[in-house]
């Protein structure tokens, strides 16, 4: 219990960490994509440093810190040293089991490791299986996470156009460059074949600028 709760704040803070983090690419490239006017080269540029960036920040922020391994031993001293009431008994009661498959004295007594971690496990369920230690820190997390994800969608919407164009463009990889560029001059009628000797008018429109 301890231990997913303490994965679990993690998580979440990485997960804010990374919202983030990740804004803050979108930003960045999206302003150097206004800087370029949304050029093909551009484009094709950011795109590339936004994914890898995203990649390094997911993995950094996120999976690495998630993926460590927590010991048995490390849970019973988290635990211990936010329940001060336990002392020591959950870090003896691990230590004396995990020796006890290995002891072969004579001077080892099963049934008083049994009783050790019979004490231990009734201390644990006295503070209520330690859900106090990672409650203020879980909603802690949580907090920064919706504020991230609400400031991030806001900054958004009311932010600049090219803030959105350029997100537009660098989040959708499969669609052409040039459908990506808000910058775009409209020519009217577009293809049409002209009879010889006719006239046919030709209006262009500056879209975006």
């Amino acid at each position: 219990h301890v231990r997913n709760r303490w994965r679990l704040r993690v998580a979440l803070r990485g997960g804010a960490v990374l919202v983030a983090a990740a804004l803050g690419t979108l930003m960045v490239s999206s302003l150097g994509l206004e800087l370029y006017r949304f050029t093909p080269e551009a484009i094709v540029g950011f795109r590339i440093l936004t994914y890898l960036s995203l990649l390094g920040f997911g993995w950094w922020f996120f999976i690495r810190p998630i993926a460590r391994r927590v010991s048995d031993e490390q849970v019973a001293l988290y635990l211990e040293e936010h329940e001060p009431s336990l002392q020591t008994a959950v870090l003896s009661a691990i230590e004396e089991s995990t020796q006890g498959d290995r002891k072969a004295t004579t001077n080892h007594s099963p049934e008083l490791v049994r009783r050790l971690i019979e004490s231990a496990a009734d201390r644990i369920r006295d503070v209520d299986m330690g859900r106090g230690v990672e409650q203020q820190r879980l909603q802690g997390s949580s907090g920064w996470l919706v504020v991230v994800v609400v400031g991030g969608v806001l900054l958004i919407l009311l932010g600049p156009a090219y803030l959105r164009h350029g997100i537009t463009a660098l989040l959708t990889p499969m669609s052409s460059v040039e459908a990506a560029s808000p910058y775009q001059i409209e020519v009217e009628p577009g293809n049409l074949t002209v009879a010889r000797g006719a006239d046919q008018a030709i209006t262009a429109r500056l879209v975006g600028f």
